[in-house]
């Protein structure tokens, strides 16, 4: 199978995303934005809504409670982590629209966690909250949603090739497709929204030594992020050995064994949360 990564032609092929997802993106991509719309916003998508309070309880699970508002959220953090927070809830049926396709749930559980545990190692390696990094890590993997749910490839023949032959997916991907997942991502964020962060981290993910452009220190924490949340063992299959962390991206967020220990630590305490309601 060889796949023409030009979709101009196949936009029916890219999953479409909810009107409220919509909505949320013009709201990230606005120059200016009233908080009250925000609210009012997230507030219109029950999705949108718990995923921003859920979010919040996540990153505080011994202080925060089930009664708090969006707006002592918003208080707590910015209206930028709650616009965040409440896309990826918006962004939710797309990304598992069949509940009875273990696959794409699994997916969609390690992309949250990875999306999760980015925002952590930002946190440990003393790194100022970064704008997109939580929705960068949690579409760091859409292309495979894509790839899956959109032009029916079979993701298992492709880890059984990566077994066979001792090579990574992406490198599997190519051999059998003629592109990776992360090239298919980066396209089809590109149809959604013109965030480049998003969009470089999507489609160098894996590749984080390769890529030239402001937004490395994002890509890497994505990059630890996802082969942590991997190695933990989070919506996963059989394929979640197959990937390994660059050295160079370690160092260049100052990653050590002291932050990866406590990182594990709030990630796993904060999915117990997150998973209550919105897995």
């Amino acid at each position: 199978m060889n796949l023409n990564l030009d979709f101009s032609n196949q936009q029916h092929r890219i999953p479409s995303i909810p009107e409220s997802a919509k909505r949320l993106i013009e709201l990230l991509q606005a120059p200016q934005v009233d908080p009250g719309d925000v609210i009012q916003e997230i507030e219109s998508d029950p999705l949108a809504l718990r995923y921003a309070l859920r979010m919040a309880q996540a990153l505080q699970p011994a202080d925060a409670s089930d009664g708090q508002s969006l707006l002592a959220v918003m208080d707590a953090y910015s209206f930028q982590d709650c616009l965040e927070w409440g896309l990826a809830g918006a962004l939710q049926p797309m990304l598992t629209p069949n509940q009875d396709n273990d696959v794409l749930n699994d997916l969609y559980l390690h992309s949250l966690a990875t999306a999760f545990c980015s925002i952590l190692l930002a946190r440990e390696c003393k790194c100022q909250s970064q704008r997109f990094l939580f929705l960068s890590g949690l579409l760091h993997d859409v292309g495979l949603t894509v790839l899956i749910r959109g032009l029916g490839v079979d993701f298992g023949s492709t880890v059984e090739l990566a077994a066979e032959e001792a090579i990574s997916i992406d490198e599997a991907e190519r051999k059998r497709l003629g592109c990776d997942h992360g090239e298919v991502g980066a396209q089809s964020v590109t149809t959604w929204s013109n965030i480049q962060p998003i969009i470089d981290v999507a489609k160098f993910h894996h590749r984080p030594d390769q890529y030239e452009g402001p937004h490395q220190r994002m890509l890497d924490f994505v990059h630890v992020a996802d082969t942590l949340s991997r190695m933990v063992g989070i919506g996963i299959g059989n394929e979640g050995l197959a990937f390994h962390t660059s050295v160079e991206a370690e160092k260049r967020i100052g990653y050590t064994p002291e932050i990866e220990e406590n990182v594990v630590y709030f990630l796993l305490a904060g999915m117990e949360v997150l998973q209550q309601e919105v897995c």
